[in-house]
């Protein structure tokens, strides 16, 4: 190895040495958490977290998953149902408040101001929305709730839009801008009504002291009961809520559909014949080509054709008319074919097909030349027999 390519590798090196000094001095390796957001049953159970929170504690908690799962409650249970039931039938909400009188728990959000919310109607409550000043923003501050046989307040974050009225409440919670939260005995059971049940929800429960209010929140009764968490209600049981709110319209539907198919359907019996194939003659399909071509912009091509072929079979029929001059040709051809000479002019003159209707009279004269020729050619033959 000589000198100059040992020294070309200590300088290399001490480059390389030098960018790797540059680079772990200027750059370091930082570990950032990004959120993604939920998946799997995360995604699908807004009350994933709050139900694990719960089996922790000791509680009996699990999720209800469909509309069925509702009409067979155990009693005594503790029930969460959140807001967006639309897809819940009346009667079925109003069952639900039965199981509530034979000794339930039910911890129900309220519906939007001016939505139905019939379980609600049903016990009297009333819900109004607070009307703000303008330009005034909406406090998100959370608030110190303390319910009844806890042995301390928690935060919570409730929302200020909406307040709550019920004349037979037990017990109630003002926030400052109206009543948020109301107890309300129904028969045997209890209910508890809050204006917003989000803190329980998966992005919440860990904020504040959310998940020791939710805690509170199924203790309030003595005994030790399962509890049952309604999760996602605007999804489940399509089915369900056809049957009972859009029975009318499927059956009519069925009906029609019977109908249409009975319509469609083959009909018993003998097979009907085929129609049977007229031949067409020459000037139909001439007609049709002419049609054609004018469609595609060909019709001055078929006329030429048209009135190319006229012409050769004259020819064949008179050779002479091939040794008559231009000018005696109209003269001699209406003798012959019995026409008068202006429409034989017409017939020896190029066709112009800037029109539909001067394109079809074209071919019609064309036509009756052909007819004219093969009329003349038969009449000798039936003499001479």
């Amino acid at each position: 190895m000589s000198r100059v390519q040992v020294l070309v590798g200590v300088l290399l090196l001490a480059v390389i040495a030098a960018g790797a000094a540059w680079f772990f001095r200027n750059f370091e390796e930082v570990t950032e958490t990004v959120h993604t957001g939920y998946r799997g049953p995360a995604l699908r159970n807004p009350f994933l977290a709050a139900e694990r929170l719960l089996l922790r504690l000791g509680a009996k908690a699990s999720t209800l998953r469909s509309i069925p799962e509702l009409r067979t409650l155990p009693a005594p249970a503790t029930l969460v149902l959140p807001a967006r039931r639309t897809i819940l039938s009346q009667s079925l909400q109003l069952d639900i408040l039965e199981w509530v009188a034979n000794g339930g728990y039910l911890i129900v959000e309220a519906e939007p101001p001016g939505q139905s919310d019939p379980l609600l109607e049903a016990l009297r409550v009333q819900r109004h929305a607070v009307r703000r000043p303008r330009g005034s923003k909406d406090s998100n501050e959370p608030v110190e709730v303390r319910l009844p046989g806890s042995d301390s307040a928690s935060r919570v974050q409730l929302s200020r839009r909406m307040r709550l009225e019920a004349p037979a409440a037990e017990y109630h919670f003002d926030d400052g801008s109206g009543k948020a939260l109301l107890l309300v005995e129904h028969g045997n059971g209890l209910v508890m009504v809050l204006n917003e049940l989000e803190f329980a929800f998966n992005p919440s429960i860990g904020e504040e002291q959310h998940a020791q209010f939710l805690w509170q929140m199924v203790s309030i009764v003595p005994d030790d009961r399962p509890v049952l968490l309604f999760s996602n209600a605007g999804r489940l049981s399509l089915g369900d809520w056809l049957q009972e709110n859009a029975w009318a319209p499927l059956a009519g539907g069925a009906v029609l559909l019977l109908l249409w198919l009975w319509s469609v359907a083959p009909r018993l019996g003998p097979i009907a014949p085929d129609p049977a194939r007229n031949r067409r003659r020459l000037l139909d399909h001439l007609r049709a080509s002419g049609r054609f071509l004018w469609s595609s912009g060909g019709a001055q091509r078929m006329l030429d054709a048209a009135r190319d072929s006229c012409l050769r079979r004259i020819a064949r029929a008179h050779p002479d008319f091939l040794a008559i001059s231009d000018a005696e040709r109209p003269r001699w051809l209406a003798e012959i074919l019995g026409w008068p000479e202006p429409r034989v002019r017409q017939l020896l003159a190029p066709a112009n097909a800037a029109k539909m209707m001067d394109f079809l009279q074209a071919i019609g004269l064309y036509q009756a030349v052909h007819e004219q020729l093969a009329l003349k050619a038969r009449v000798p033959s039936r003499k001479t027999r």
